[in-house]
């Protein structure tokens, strides 16, 4: 049965539901710290008033979560071709969207929605570093149909992206040519990630810490530090033995978030587009378009190498570089014949590599310089003035870190290369993950060049090319051939009438 979004549109009444329990999910998140801080010192706390507080914040968040239900309502314009979704309690919000505007429609669900059996809507522009508008509990069948209604204003072929609605849809041709299964999943976890799960545990840790400080309590924590058995004298000991646990947890936390995230990934073709479901507990399904796909990213580690899997980002236009997430298409742990299928897809052909530059040694001092020599400077006079510290290890640290910098520093300077021909720029960066960018010069925007003064008896300098998905830099290259192809890339830049949109 069709709907009419010409018509204001509410949620599923269920949704009242999914807004309660995404309510007090928020701020239970928000207070994760301070209610861990509550719990340690429970036996000091009345249990009337935790009780009681209890009651009041159940009562709130049912509160906030009607008035959310009830203020929300989503329709589309049919005079000025625009969605229109109104929202909010206090302030009440309009957001209008133009449909050719719209990037993508994602459609989802996550553990709660999946329980209570309802889906979510998200709508993407180029626009936002954030969802222009987020539809929490809707049926599947009004999910698809609205979404195919958004994106028949870009006259492309609309269908779902799940397997139910292909099978729905008998009429409209799909091929899964990607599916990654666990085992791949599995050794992405153990492979990457682990700067990502450093973050947030120390996140985590100083969140807690801040808390425990605020109410005059961290000598708590302390304490049960000093209490562990396992604590010892030696500064190097206890580094080996806390890098030891650090990396068990971190190991741990990549497998299980890899897999909880990706499970199932399936990727479809289908009218020229693909179409990507993935997730265990929260589920995506969405839509990319060729056209819209701004540079593509893939990068390998040596173990990845090894075990012949690779992870492949997608970068769609963004408006803000460091918030990029949600305009960023990941795909874990494919191998090479896959990547090429992908590739191709895209490109309508395999990529080929241009010239090959490569960075003056002059980079390779600067990055030297920058960390390991500042941080020495700063560093030595410390430890000279702290007769507490234990000289020789403190030493020994230094100087592993020192040999640790500069091996990785060396590589860095090793792999870095830029690839210039006339229709596609690669750049090639990283130490051990070594990452691969593809960019198609149709989709440069603008293009920087700079040289320093006393780089110009040298003939060396550097350029940053400017696309809506963020830019590419290459650092100290022979000046003379990147202005002979920056003028070639910028004459395309002026000349051609292309819509990288």
């Amino acid at each position: 049965m069709a709907v009419n979004f010409h018509e204001p549109q509410r949620q599923s009444k269920i949704g009242v539901l999914v807004l309660f329990l995404d309510t007090l999910y928020k701020i239970l998140r928000g207070f994760a710290p301070l209610l861990l801080v509550v719990f340690i010192n429970g036996g000091k706390i009345s249990m009337f008033l935790l009780f009681m507080g209890l009651v009041g914040t159940l009562l709130i968040v049912s509160c906030v979560a009607y008035l959310r239900y009830t203020n929300f309502t989503f329709h589309i314009d049919p005079n000025t071709d625009e969605f229109i979704v109104y929202d909010g309690i206090l302030s009440k919000t309009k957001t209008v969207v133009q449909l050719q505007k719209i990037q993508q429609v994602n459609i989802t669900q996550n553990l709660i929605q999946r329980i209570i059996r309802v889906y979510g809507v998200q709508v993407d522009t180029a626009g936002s570093d954030k969802h222009e508008s987020e539809i929490k509990a809707i049926s599947h069948e009004l999910a698809l149909e609205l979404k195919a209604k958004l994106l028949d204003a870009h006259k492309v072929g609309t269908a779902s992206s799940t397997t139910e609605v292909d099978e729905q849809n008998s009429e409209i041709k799909s091929s899964t040519f990607l599916k990654i299964n666990l085992i791949s999943l599995f050794k992405v976890g153990i492979t990457s990630n682990y700067i990502k799960s450093v973050g947030l545990i120390l996140t985590f840790f100083f969140s807690v810490w801040g808390k425990l400080h605020e109410i005059g309590k961290e000598e708590w924590l302390e304490d049960k530090i000093s209490e562990q058995d396992w604590r010892v004298n030696s500064i190097a000991y206890s580094i080996l033995f806390g890098f030891l646990v650090l990396f068990t947890v971190v190991f741990l936390m990549n497998v299980v978030r890899t897999v909880i995230r990706y499970f199932n990934y399936t990727m479809t073709e289908q009218k020229g587009s693909l179409l990507i479901s993935f997730g265990l507990i929260n589920t995506k399904n969405t839509i990319l378009r060729p056209s819209r796909v701004q540079f593509v990213t893939f990068s390998q580690n040596y173990f990845q190498k090894k075990l012949d899997v690779l992870e492949l980002k997608i970068k769609q236009a963004v408006t803000d570089e460091k918030n990029h997430h949600k305009d960023r298409i990941e795909v874990p742990g494919c191998n090479q014949q896959e990547k090429q299928a992908i590739l191709k897809l895209i490109y309508g052909k395999q990529p080929e590599q241009g010239l090959l530059l490569k960075s003056n040694w002059r980079r390779l001092v600067f990055a030297l310089f920058l960390t390991i020599v500042i941080p020495l400077c700063i560093l030595i006079p410390i430890v000279i003035n702290s007769p507490e510290l234990q000289v020789s290890e403190v030493y020994g640290v230094i100087m592993g870190y020192v040999l640790l910098m500069a091996t990785y520093q060396f590589f860095a300077y090793k792999t870095y290369r830029f690839f210039v021909g006339e229709n596609y720029i690669m750049r090639q960066t990283g130490a051990w993950d070594i990452a691969n960018d593809i960019l198609e010069t149709d989709k440069i925007q603008a293009i920087t060049t700079s040289q320093l003064f006393w780089h110009k008896s040298l003939n060396i300098g550097s350029v940053t090319l400017h696309t809506a998905a963020g830019n590419i830099s290459f650092y100290l290259a022979n000046f003379e051939t990147l202005k002979h192809y920056v003028n070639g890339w910028l004459y395309q830049v002026e000349s051609q009438d292309h819509n990288w949109m």
